[in-house]
């Protein structure tokens, strides 16, 4: 089918979601491919503009007809919808590295007319799109000691800043559900109800600071019976991080951190952590020595 008879419609259908250069079609009607140019990321024919994604020494350019609309290490394209009328192509923006996921950007692209970026939103969080009705809406899901951010985007207002929603633990999860399957961050432990409460006892007025380290760039699995994760500040590890120990079988938890230009701090004292814990602790605590 010619590119020229397809419906908005059908193109929305057809790329319902890309990810970056490698993307899938759900449907089976797909639009008008553009040939790749060899420094192309991305190319495609959308909504009658032709959207691309070029990469150069400097990172990566997002581009429509030609004109270069937003540069950074790493751009993307995620989504494709169609809102309030409005054609529009959802993507990420990155500075490199791993202390923050890609911001989500905005990109209207009217049939007949010149295309619209709408700037990355100002976030160090993962953010999800979803359609609803006439709006798009954008979240960052909430964290120990952080609430989860929201914001609407519609094509006439940009975006508009929603209230936050609060992290609350499941309490539904505990010691047993840590035991069956170890969560991938440490802090996702303070997602189990059960351990959360111990944890925010022994932490008392330092809860929140401790909280802002281990919801970080970090990690956990299961070792000799114990779930051990670590995480640090973003953009601060090896100055500022945090560690976590937690016995299914026993049901304690052994928590340390470094703050910035400070000794470690460990709850309860070392002498009281089991052997696995204290091998943990000695490994993590040689950054500093």
């Amino acid at each position: 089918m010619a590119e020229g008879k397809k419906s908005v419609m059908e193109t929305v259908s057809a790329v319902r979601y890309l990810a970056g250069a490698t993307f899938s079609l759900l449907l089976a009607t797909a639009p008008v491919l553009s040939k790749p140019a060899s420094a192309s990321e991305f190319n495609m024919k959308l909504f009658g503009h032709e959207v691309t994604i070029d990469r150069n020494d400097d990172g990566e350019t997002l581009k429509v007809d030609g004109k270069a609309l937003h540069t950074n290490i790493y751009v993307s394209v995620t989504q494709v919808a169609l809102v309030a009328g409005m054609p529009v192509v959802i993507g990420d923006s990155s500075a490199g590295g791993n202390a923050c996921a890609g911001s989500p950007f905005v990109l209207m692209l009217p049939k007949g007319r010149a295309p619209s970026f709408e700037e990355p939103l100002d976030t160090c969080m993962p953010v999800t799109a979803n359609e609803e009705s006439d709006r798009l809406v954008f979240e960052a899901p909430p964290l120990p000691g952080r609430d989860g951010e929201r914001w609407s985007w519609d094509p006439t207002g940009g975006f508009k800043t929603l209230d936050a929603v609060a992290f609350v633990p499941d309490a539904a999860k505990g010691w047993r559900e840590l035991a069956a399957a170890a969560p991938g961050h440490p802090g996702d432990l303070f997602g189990y109800a059960e351990i959360a409460t111990q944890m925010e006892g022994m932490l008392g007025r330092e809860a929140e600071d401790y909280k802002q380290i281990i919801t970080g760039v970090g990690s956990g699995e299961m070792k000799n019976g114990f779930y051990i994760g670590t995480a640090c500040q973003p953009h601060n590890c090896g100055g500022v991080e945090a560690l976590v120990a937690a016995d299914p079988a026993t049901k304690r938890v052994y928590l340390a951190w470094k703050p910035q230009d400070r000794k470690i701090i460990v709850r309860p004292e070392v002498k009281e952590w089991p052997a696995t814990a204290r091998d943990a602790l000695r490994d993590w605590a040689a950054t500093w020595k």
